[in-house]
């Protein structure tokens, strides 16, 4: 009863309007570019309805507390989700040969930590390959589940153990001196973190984070007049420091790494913050009266649909202003949802809107409708592909399984009895939770995958598949130890052919077909590492400063690679090639490398490279960029009974001046570099993809895709890419061994790194 007297109808609508979004702007129609920012409105919501019911509740033990809030949170989220995770899990093995890694996501995602998970794999949440995630839309429950960790236990102990909770607060207050001093006083200019797009903008993002910092303290001086602050002004100051320390980490961050100021709950506290301080604002002192309702000031009246009209228009804006759009979605929710709080009538039009029967009915299944939406919609870019057709059919079936989903779990499971005790539901929730996760393991691990409907089960079709055919080589091999990596990425050459060196990032990986196609068909040898994954980097390698999301991780794999490097050195005779082939893009900005001291450095090492290998007539081949794509062919574009037809999503096309633009600066660095060594030469693979009769680059040879995403070749490149290549190599006479040395080419151990000056340039 206590809960349906605070009931707000006018939220439930907030909700339809924050998870209609969402979905419009995942259909990729194109109609609400930041679409996105509904689930904002949603953490914002989350923290003042969790405040609100905690509010409610003050009267209540610890234990009591605890168990009485983890409880409801089990009953309300667990259910729905396990069911949607299982359902989407089975459906996707009988579409996809190797479902492992999406449903690897999909048990993150029933424990609460998928977010975790996809930061961890650095995805980009606005690329196109994230299309294709089958639980990438989990990384928000993720999210507000660990602030349901976290949120009890401040509140309990701001509000009831104040002593201890001030000697939180002067250790938070250290901690955020440390941030600080780390990031070291933000370089000296706020805006030197601040993405490129944004600095035109001049202080206008550190003028927000200076509103926040102001506001602190004019909060507390109103707290000070009121009776209330000895309740609540302590977890008011509490919640306002940590959305402060959190808001400023999400500022750092969308510039420097943007995956972490995305996914990780730290970087969104402050949205649900904000939102747990509206709702102790707005609960003010306990009247010892009730107040009448009053009606609403015609001003007030008039800003609630202005409000409402500017959260719509948000949807609006390019993506690329998110890091504004974020904050003034939050201050535009919490503004409509104060002003019209529950003692206080809405504005008429208003509450007709989000109080509307079928506005709130949407709102009651937003949750519902928020975990189904995305796998239908990604199972259908795996099958059908979306077409204005599939999402007619799609948009209906998504709502009716949203509402069997409402009414035949949520609600049954919510309202049930599931023990005796508290204790007793929520062990049955976290029970229920590791039974699920059993039965995926048990999908994930099943015998070739059994399940699988479609045909060429063993066709390889994804980044695990960059390998040499019948050999050892493979992107998942050759990113080891340097010891483990020689035993298995070295392959020696033909008599009298030269051996090709192969170092860099996942962009060596993706050259592995083209050079097997090569080694076919003229016998050279393959020595090879890669950095791809976790810790990626160029080679040679340089310092990337806090442009890495691994910076903990690149001292090791520097290591590696630098080693595996001095352990071949010994082995290259004259007339063999070192091959560096990185994606320069991700390193370094591709609008004006020369302005980055990395880049610079890096340009040096490959000169100090060069001419180290001249004496031993050694030529170091330079792989320029390819050319970037919006998509590009997986498993999702192979033709099967269930995809009659590939998506246009598959085929990916752009103007070779855009491509050009992308790619020169980088390219003319490198010819520049190439002049002053004559044992240095440039690959330009960009006519491979680009005709200059059509002023167009493609992605595909007729029908068949070139790229497994946007910027990784398919091994259907093998080919083409390959005699691209070969023709190169020829070129510049580097398929024939020079003057062939004694002793033989055996496979050289990690012992072996002295000889010459084979140190990392």
């Amino acid at each position: 009863m206590q809960q349906q007297k605070h009931y707000r109808r006018d939220i439930d609508g907030l909700r339809a309007v924050a998870v209609l979004a969402v979905i419009i702007e995942h259909a990729d129609i194109g109609l609400l570019p930041s679409g996105f920012l509904g689930v904002d409105i949603f953490f914002a919501i989350s923290g003042y309805v969790i405040t609100s019911s905690l509010l409610n509740r003050t009267q209540a033990s610890f234990r009591e507390l605890l168990l009485s809030f983890y409880e409801r949170r089990i009953k309300r989220l667990v259910p729905a989700l396990l069911i949607c995770v299982l359902i989407s899990s089975l459906l996707f093995a009988l579409i996809s040969a190797r479902p492992g890694q999406e449903i690897w996501a999909g048990i993150w995602a029933i424990f609460g930590f998928s977010n975790i998970h996809f930061f961890r794999e650095q995805t980009n949440y606005f690329s196109n390959s994230a299309d294709l995630s089958l639980f990438l839309h989990t990384w928000s429950l993720g999210v507000e589940e660990q602030f349901y960790l976290l949120y009890p236990l401040i509140f309990w102990l701001a509000t009831r153990r104040q002593r201890l909770a001030g000697q939180m607060m002067a250790i938070a207050a250290c901690g955020l001196v440390g941030v600080c001093t780390l990031s070291r006083l933000m370089a000296g200019s706020a805006l030197a973190f601040l993405p490129e797009q944004m600095r035109g903008l001049g202080v206008l993002p550190p003028l927000i984070l200076a509103l926040v910092i102001i506001l602190l303290p004019v909060g507390m001086m109103r707290l000070r007049q009121s009776d209330w602050k000895s309740d609540y002004g302590l977890l008011f100051l509490v919640i306002a420091t940590l959305s402060a320390m959190s808001f400023y980490g999400f500022v750092v961050l969308t510039a420097a790494q943007s995956p972490a100021a995305y996914f990780l709950t730290p970087n969104r506290f402050w949205e649900m913050g904000m939102g747990c301080l509206l709702a102790l604002a707005v609960s003010g002192p306990k009247p010892t009266a009730p107040a009448a309702p009053q009606a609403l000031a015609p001003g007030r009246r008039g800003l609630s649909l202005a409000v409402l009209a500017a959260i719509i228009g948000c949807f609006f804006l390019p993506i690329s202003w998110k890091i504004l759009s974020i904050p003034l979605i939050i201050c535009l929710t919490l503004l409509l949802i104060g002003n019209t709080k529950a003692n206080r009538p809405a504005s008429k039009t208003v509450d007709q809107i989000l109080s509307h029967p079928m506005v709130v009915y949407v709102g009651l299944i937003s949750y519902s409708l928020y975990l189904w939406h995305w796998p239908l919609l990604v199972l259908t870019r795996w099958t059908v592909g979306v077409h204005g057709w599939s999402l007619a059919l799609l948009f209906p079936l998504t709502l009716l399984i949203a509402m069997g989903s409402y009414h035949g779990v949520e609600c049954r499971f919510r309202h049930a009895s599931w023990a005796p005790s508290q204790q007793g539901s929520i062990g049955r929730g976290l029970a229920a939770q590791l039974a699920a996760s059993s039965c995926l393991l048990a999908l994930i691990h099943q015998p070739s995958n059994l399940l699988f409907t479609g045909a060429g089960r063993d066709e390889p079709v994804d980044l695990a598949s960059l390998a040499i055919r019948d050999t050892t080589i493979s992107i998942s091999n050759c990113g080891q130890s340097s010891a483990a990596s020689l035993r298995s990425c070295w392959l020696s050459p033909r008599p009298g052919r030269p051996l090709l060196v192969m170092l860099g990032d996942s962009h060596v990986a993706h050259l592995y077909p083209a050079v097997g196609w090569i080694r076919a068909r003229t016998g050279i040898g393959i020595a090879t590492y890669t950095t791809a994954g976790n810790a990626h980097q160029p080679f040679p390698t340089v310092n990337l400063g806090q442009g890495n999301a691994y910076l903990e991780a690149l001292p090791a794999k520097a290591a590696s690679i630098n080693g595996f490097y001095r352990a071949v050195y010994p082995s290259i005779r004259p007339g063999d090639t070192v091959l560096l082939s990185s994606d320069l893009g991700r390193y370094f900005n591709a609008a004006d490398p020369h302005s980055n001291p990395a880049f610079q450095d890096w340009l040096a090492k490959i000169g100090r490279l060069a001419t180290d290998l001249e004496p031993k007539h050694i030529t170091v081949v330079v792989v320029a960029p390819f050319p970037r794509f919006a998509s590009g062919g997986g498993a999702h574009c192979q033709p099967q009974w269930f995809r009659p037809s590939l998506d246009a999503f598959c085929y990916s096309t752009r103007s070779a001046a855009e491509v050009t633009a992308a790619t020169q600066p980088f390219i003319r660095a490198l010819e520049k570099l190439a002049g002053n060594h004559p044992n240095l030469v440039v690959f330009n693979p960009t006519r491979l993809f680009c005709s200059a009769s059509t002023g167009m680059c493609r992605n595909s040879r007729g029908n068949e895709v070139a790229y497994l995403d946007g910027d990784h070749l398919s091994p259907a490149s093998a080919s083409h890419v390959g005699a691209g290549l070969m023709a190169f190599l020829h070129q510049h006479s580097l398929l024939k061994q020079g003057r062939p040395l004694p002793p033989s080419r055996d496979i050289p151990t990690m012992s072996a790194t002295s000889g010459g000056t084979g140190a990392t340039p």
